[in-house]
């Protein structure tokens, strides 16, 4: 439907659009909106409630046979993390889920070669004005979600990062920015369409530290691809999310458990 009656019970979110360059605009009524952290967060607290135990501040490594180690973490006096003592674990099954890490985990600690990838996505922050009620918007592979009040920006991975790539901030007519190249380049070229990241609004920084980013795995090394799991030896499954993690992760994960309990 055209985007003016598409948005015309959301005038804060029609006044980030150009309905002349976005003229039509499909909707989604029964589209819902969650906080992943918040699923994480009670998810956690259900598995402690049924009996799961906990390790906070720990770093683990998975090995053959089921095994993995567990290295408790503290901080001195003078602010250095140390290693406060060493666990072995064993299990009849290992669950690796450490998002964008987990298949160099595969490789480096159980010696098994996935296909699977990683890319830095940046997460930039749009002050313009949302409400609780505020449709989240997705043009051109860009996603602006209302949270707090304003926008967080969800640009589009259009492809693998190559191993040992380092983000790096970009340049806006001479300016440094935060943004890395790629993404600053996508939100420029949708100005027209979206005339708010055209002003202050957008919030580019000045080095890579002022946007919030993280690594984000690509299953298969498709940006594209949905979430999967798969067994990495008789005792491994690997869990990877990517990039729709957060809308189908949940879904992956419950299938991954029934089939492990056997339902």
């Amino acid at each position: 439907m055209p985007t003016a009656d598409a948005l015309e019970g959301h005038p804060d979110s029609l006044a980030l659009i150009d309905p002349g360059v976005l003229t039509h605009a499909t909707t989604d009524p029964h589209a819902l909106a969650y906080r992943p952290g918040t699923l994480a967060l009670n998810a956690t607290q259900t598995a402690i409630r049924a009996g799961a135990h906990l390790m906070l501040n720990t770093r683990a490594a998975p090995h053959p046979a089921g095994v993995v180690t567990a290295e408790r973490l503290t901080v001195t006096n003078t602010h250095q993390i140390i290693t406060h003592e060493t666990h072995t674990l064993r299990a009849r099954h290992v669950i690796l889920a450490t998002g964008a890490d987990a298949p160099t985990q595969a490789e480096h600690h159980l010696g098994i070669h996935t296909r699977h990838a990683r890319a830095y996505q940046q997460t930039p922050h749009l002050n313009a004005p949302s409400t609780p009620t505020s449709p989240t918007l997705h043009a051109a592979g860009l996603t602006l979600n209302p949270q707090h009040g304003a926008y967080t920006l969800h640009p589009a991975i259009h492809h693998r990062d190559p191993h040992g790539y380092a983000p790096t901030g970009g340049h806006l007519t001479g300016v440094p920015t935060g943004l890395r190249r790629e993404t600053l380049e996508d939100l420029v070229a949708l100005m027209d369409a979206l005339p708010t990241l055209a002003t202050p609004a957008l919030h580019l920084g000045r080095s890579l530290s002022d946007i919030p980013g993280s690594w984000v795995a690509l299953p298969h090394g498709n940006p594209h691809a949905p979430p999967t799991h798969e067994p990495l030896d008789p005792h491994t499954t690997l869990l990877l999310g990517g990039p729709h993690a957060d809308t189908l992760g949940p879904h992956t994960a419950q299938e991954l458990a029934q089939q492990l309990a056997g339902t």
